[in-house]
């Protein structure tokens, strides 16, 4: 099992383990420095027509998603997310709320921990070729104190 999902609590509404797979694979991917970690999440975890949303920015489609890694560790240098409990917003589990906290640690040795909350949607087309894909991950998160650390710097 992917560290993301150790803890997780999940709703009683059953959830496909290849969602789970999707959501462990989102996180994984944001906590990698490697320069394909954009390409991968645009085509292992979004539709082509897929939508990421974060508290600054809006990337639609896959080109656009294959570069939102691009400036991820300007001032980090380490990102490890963990997903603590899922809730599901439809009796098939496609439409997924996600409540979790990141720890990060900061370029000038600072250390933190943030919680988060984010949805996700599964895209209805990718289900019948029973290759799952998100259609939208809405990601919100305080990042007062990310901003509070760097300025301590």
């Amino acid at each position: 099992m992917s560290y993301v999902l150790q803890s997780t609590k999940w709703s009683s509404t059953a959830v496909d383990p290849d969602i789970q797979s999707l959501i462990a694979g989102f996180y994984e991917l944001a906590d990698e420095k490697s320069p394909d970690a954009g390409p991968r999440l645009a085509h292992e975890i979004f539709a082509p027509s897929g939508k990421l949303a974060g508290s600054t920015n809006t990337f639609n489609g896959r080109e656009e998603i294959s570069k939102s890694r691009d400036n991820a560790w300007g001032k980090v240098i380490a990102r490890r997310h963990q997903v603590l409990q899922v809730f599901t917003n439809d009796p098939d589990g496609h439409n997924l709320m996600i409540l979790g906290v990141v720890k990060m640690t900061l370029w000038n040795g600072q250390s933190l921990e943030m919680q988060f909350a984010s949805r996700f949607v599964v895209d209805d087309n990718s289900l019948e070729g029973n290759n799952p894909r998100l259609s939208l991950v809405q990601v919100f998160a305080d990042s007062s104190p990310l901003v509070a650390a760097l300025k301590d710097a």
